[in-house]
């Protein structure tokens, strides 16, 4: 018997009774057994979210025709979640508030909005907060960082939340912060191409975005890789410079664009599908799990 069914079985038996179920929680010595007693081990539905404009985290991949269609018909999307989906995105999210709201990784050069969890409103942009908060008088280890919300409008909307602003000698630059196992960590010799474009957009559309009280630099970003897997004879991390791409850009405005346009003239100017859903028939898993799936056949 599987350790998983002995779980089902046992979980089978208990009644309302406390001490039943304690009796019963006793009989497990298994150690993935008892693991899989106490964690949540059934799926979980994410909240879900409105189709809107491109986003930077997914624009180099990003079916824009699926955007304008989920956009004009007020489509939504959730995403159903495992175990392994939310220990990953627990890997992600633990590292990613760790090179924000602590020195560890870039010192006191960290800038960005800070928010008051006490009062829960956002404080300042700038450096970490060494003063009280000046809303509720909380202290400044009640204030975490806060991400800042890119949204575009006309004529390129793209919307995202770049990981962190730093200072470099006077500069404000854009870093995303990505996390990596460790055999891949170690064969990596330049930044994969989603992170690329998700960094040129973010370095491209935060120095146009006038809800940023400073000027951040356009031509240069950093896309910090963290290995999830401590190497004795290696750095633990490796950083990467972006530079402003005109090539690069030149495709990301296109996409915005297209959106833009497609939505403001649907369906006459809808974008073509995607390449991928072209070339496997719609019988593809992007094309089978798509949203927009029975509006862009419609069309096709």
């Amino acid at each position: 018997m599987t350790f998983a069914k002995k779980v089902q079985r046992l979980k089978g038996k208990a009644s309302s009774s406390d001490t039943i179920k304690r009796e019963l929680e006793d009989e497990i010595e298994d150690p993935a057994a008892l693991a899989a007693n106490h964690i949540e081990m059934h799926s979980k539905w994410v909240h879900g979210y409105n189709i809107g404009r491109p986003r930077a985290s997914s624009i180099h991949k990003a079916c824009i025709r699926m955007h304008v269609i989920g956009t004009v018909k007020k489509l939504g999307k959730q995403e159903i979640t495992t175990v392994r989906t939310r220990l990953l995105w627990g890997y992600g999210n633990a590292y990613h508030w760790w090179v924000q709201n602590t020195p560890d990784v870039f010192g006191l050069r960290r800038l960005g909005w800070w928010k008051c969890y006490a009062c829960g409103k956002v404080l300042y942009f700038g450096y970490p907060p060494k003063q009280e908060c000046k809303f509720c008088g909380a202290s400044p280890r009640a204030a975490f960082y806060h991400e800042h919300s890119l949204k575009l409008e006309s004529p390129f909307p793209v919307s995202g939340h770049p990981d962190l602003f730093l200072d470099v000698h006077k500069l404000i630059r854009v870093v995303e912060a990505k996390t990596m196992n460790g055999a891949d960590f170690v064969k990596l010799v330049a930044p994969l191409a989603d992170h690329e474009f998700q960094c040129q957009t973010y370095m491209w559309g935060c120095a146009r975005d006038k809800n940023l009280p400073v000027t951040i630099d356009p031509e240069v970003g950093y896309i910090l890789y963290i290995s999830k897997k401590s190497i004795r004879s290696a750095l633990p991390f490796k950083m990467f410079k972006v530079r402003k791409n005109a090539s690069i850009l030149k495709q990301i405005k296109a996409k915005c664009r297209s959106y833009r346009v497609g939505v403001e003239d649907y369906p006459k100017s809808l974008p073509d599908p995607h390449d991928e859903c072209i070339r496997n028939e719609f019988r593809n898993y992007m094309a089978k799990h798509c949203v927009s799936r029975k509006e862009c056949l419609r069309y096709a």
